[in-house]
């Protein structure tokens, strides 16, 4: 009697802690998405992409050194101008995330229906999705207009299908379907080539291993696609990129296993540090296993990321969180591989004493209040700023933009002003151009407060007429650095 109590307590508190899990996974994205912060630089530069080309250029080479999946793209202006609401800025900001949004909520219900196909363990498929749902970059990313969370998205799917497909003969139709679609997921996430590796090699093993012609089948089908779209899209873009983007990719070159471990798990929780050297052992001894125990799982999850760590340390691949953040759920099965062998962590009794463990934490998280500026991770101001200043325009002072040029043009498309055609950003000698600046009346609107600006800023307290100056720092960023300003001036 007291058995089957301990069984529908543990059934009935699995049920309950996992769609809380789920459900304050959902706030934290629904929350950040709803404050809508204004875009960042690199929002910028890709929505300027999106409005200045017609969905056919979406897949050739961008300008602004950006790359990005086509359909994210297209699926994105879709909406755009579908709703067609673009003479408000923040509303347009707004439409812009709703793909990554879409894509950071779906994820978490598929990612733990793909854990209790791979653990049947309760304890574990609710502390996997507490990782994915509470960690901060896969809450920011799902409320930034970037691809991010879509190609995390595309990961967990594709590695959901292919775990529970009937890989046999007997369903050759269904899975020529199945694999000749999945070649096409690149249009959705340039990562997926990695998980896509996985697959193939998986096929290629399985060739190997039964000599069956059909496996040959599946990996033509997987592979010309993919490799007709890196040819066709991805290899033109990444050379009219590369020289730009050299010095930010080699940046990474010599990343240890542990730093690329530490790399997914920055401030992931309020106040819980993690051993990330203990981590990185635990993570080698558990791919160890699966390479013997569960060759599938190992072929579609652990070898992409194992895939993905190598090119990071050969700098083919930027080791940044928002970049690797597609092979997260990855590297969350595979930590939590190693615990799933152990026997008495099915037992509903242990269960009952881990959800007290995992509950007492979420109430500690809930307790702090997880306010808005944990989550944002590049703030801007620009179109604060902007909202500001417009109303106040006289519609004839020319205006210089400080900081992002890309954000200031982004934002220039919903309050459009005479612009001055002189710029201040990174590369450029402020002090000389200030110099070339005739004499007459301006006003300048900065976007972020950097060393630059602030140089600027000092040069045109001490040098100029101040007729008006206002800065701006958003309610939700704590650190008095980030602000956004502008100036109104007689030189």
């Amino acid at each position: 009697m007291n058995r089957t109590l301990i069984n529908k307590a543990s059934d009935i508190l699995y049920i309950v802690i996992l769609l809380f899990v789920i459900m304050l996974g959902f706030y934290l994205r629904i929350k950040l998405f709803l404050l809508n912060p204004g875009l960042h630089h690199d929002e910028a530069n890709l929505a300027l992409n999106m409005m200045e080309h017609s969905y056919f250029d979406l897949f050739g080479p961008l300008d602004r050194n950006q790359v990005c999946p086509p359909f994210f793209l297209i699926f994105s202006k879709f909406i755009y101008n579908l709703v067609k609401f673009n003479y408000c800025a923040g509303f347009s900001d707004m439409l812009l995330k709703i793909l990554p949004l879409i894509s950071g909520l779906a994820v978490l219900p598929l990612f733990t229906l793909f854990l209790d196909s791979i653990f049947h363990n309760k304890s574990l498929n609710i502390l996997g999705t507490v990782f994915l749902a509470l960690n901060k970059y896969a809450v920011y990313y799902s409320c930034v207009f970037k691809q991010y969370s879509t190609e995390m998205l595309v990961a967990v799917v594709l590695m959901l299908i292919i775990y529970k497909m009937a890989i046999e003969k007997q369903y050759s139709k269904t899975n020529t379907i199945s694999f000749f679609l999945i070649g096409f997921a690149p249009l959705f996430s340039i990562s997926s080539y990695f998980i896509l590796a996985g697959i193939v090699f998986y096929l290629a093993y399985l060739y190997l291993k039964t000599r069956e012609k059909f496996y040959v089948e599946y990996i033509l089908l997987v592979s010309l696609p993919a490799l007709m779209l890196a040819l066709l899209i991805y290899y033109p873009s990444y050379l009219s990129s590369h020289t730009a983007m050299y010095n930010y990719w080699a940046e990474e070159l010599g990343l240890n296993f542990t730093q690329f471990i530490g790399a997914f798990f920055y401030k992931v929780f309020h106040k819980f540090k993690l051993n990330f050297l203990f981590l990185s052992v635990t993570a080698v001894v558990s791919i160890g296993i699966m390479l013997r125990n569960n060759l599938k799982l190992f072929f579609i999850s652990v070898f992409p990321f194992i895939l993905t760590y190598f090119f990071c340390k050969m700098s083919l691949y930027p080791a940044e969180n928002r970049l690797i953040l597609f092979i997260f759920p990855s590297l969350i099965i595979i930590l939590l591989y190693l615990f799933s062998l152990i026997k008495f962590l099915k037992n509903d009794f242990i269960n009952l004493i881990i959800y007290l463990f995992i509950s007492t934490y979420l109430v500690l998280f809930i307790n702090k209040s997880p306010t808005p500026d944990s989550f944002i991770l590049k703030p801007d101001m620009a179109r604060e700023v902007w909202e500001y200043f417009s109303a106040a325009y006289d519609n004839s002072t020319p205006v210089i933009f400080a900081g992002s040029k890309n954000s200031q043009n982004y934002y220039n498309k919903f309050f459009a002003v005479n612009k001055s055609g002189y710029v201040f950003s990174d590369g450029i000698n402020w002090s000389e151009l200030y110099d070339t600046i005739p004499h007459g009346t301006y006003y300048i609107v900065s976007d972020l407060s950097k060393s630059y600006n602030l140089l600027l800023k000092k040069k045109l307290l001490a040098d100029t007429k101040i007729i008006e100056y206002k800065f701006f720092i958003s309610p939700w960023i704590k650190s008095k650095n980030k602000y956004g300003w502008y100036m109104k001036f007689t030189k």
